[in-house]
């Protein structure tokens, strides 16, 4: 049992999708507070140099400034990066007894159960979650020499599987 597929834009734009619908808005809204808490300190920026606003007494934090913009950019510019490129090839994962055996190239990982939070069965595969916004997508397309309800069976016995419509 193993997946091989084609790491393209297209498989890196549906796991994300996959992604999004698994954690929810609650948890998307909450990744968003940085973005808004930097537009928030720029608005008070422009308030102050405008005249708006008096502060007086106040230095601005630059280093609350440049934590909240490395907070929003990074995750956005790792997002833009990975839209831009055009792949990573061929990425080969074989689901076993203690994790996931990783390829693509000549670089080889193996992701033990241990590091997954829970999996989520989708009509079109199964996505595996991992800790701070880290998931492994696996399409049912690329699913070779077996079935998708053997992949779920092992799953179940090693992690938390939840069905998503």
């Amino acid at each position: 049992m193993h997946y091989v597929v084609e790491a393209d834009r297209e498989f890196f734009a549906v796991g994300r999708s996959r992604y999004n619908s698994a954690i929810g808005l609650g948890r998307r809204l909450l990744g968003m507070v940085p973005v808004a808490l930097l537009i928030l300190y720029a608005v008070l920026l422009i308030a102050a140099s405008a005249g708006w606003l008096d502060w007086t007494g106040y230095a601005p934090p630059r280093g609350f400034a440049g934590l909240l913009i490395g907070v929003s950019l990074v995750p956005g510019l790792m997002l833009l990066y990975s839209r831009t490129r055009k792949g990573y090839g061929q990425l080969t994962v074989t689901p076993g007894s203690t994790g996931l055996d990783v390829r693509t190239g000549n670089v080889q990982a193996l992701v033990g159960w241990q590091n997954f939070l829970r999996a989520v069965r989708f009509p079109d595969g199964v996505l595996l979650l991992q800790e701070k916004g880290l998931y492994r997508w696996l399409p049912d397309t690329a699913l070779q020499e077996s079935t998708s309800v053997e992949v779920v069976e092992l799953l179940r016995r090693k992690i938390p599987v939840e069905m998503h419509a």
